[in-house]
């Protein structure tokens, strides 16, 4: 249980919150289920509202196969053929 200067501290929180979303300020809303659970990581309304708003900011939008450039598998490709091959006593051993 949270003391009682906790709990103010997580009420004035939560009305933040409450106004936020009375806006639409996701990013707000974010910000202090956020704070909320800095101070009580427990906190399922916290836990909700985050969740909330990271679905309006569409941060946890999951990325698809089909989203995702080729180009950096092209890239990690380049970079992995200039990486060293072998090792020698744990240390690298760079051919020339």
């Amino acid at each position: 249980m949270a003391s009682d200067r906790f709990q103010r501290r997580i009420d004035r929180l939560f009305d933040q919150i409450d106004e936020a979303v009375d806006q639409l300020n996701w990013a707000v809303v974010r910000d202090r289920a956020q704070a909320v659970l800095t101070l009580d990581p427990g906190n399922a309304d916290a836990i909700n509202f985050l969740a909330a708003a990271e679905r309006a900011l569409g941060d946890t939008v999951p990325e698809t196969p089909s989203q995702s450039p080729s180009s950096p598998s092209t890239t990690a490709t380049s970079t992995t053929t200039n990486q060293p091959t072998s090792f020698a006593n744990g240390r690298y051993q760079v051919k020339r």
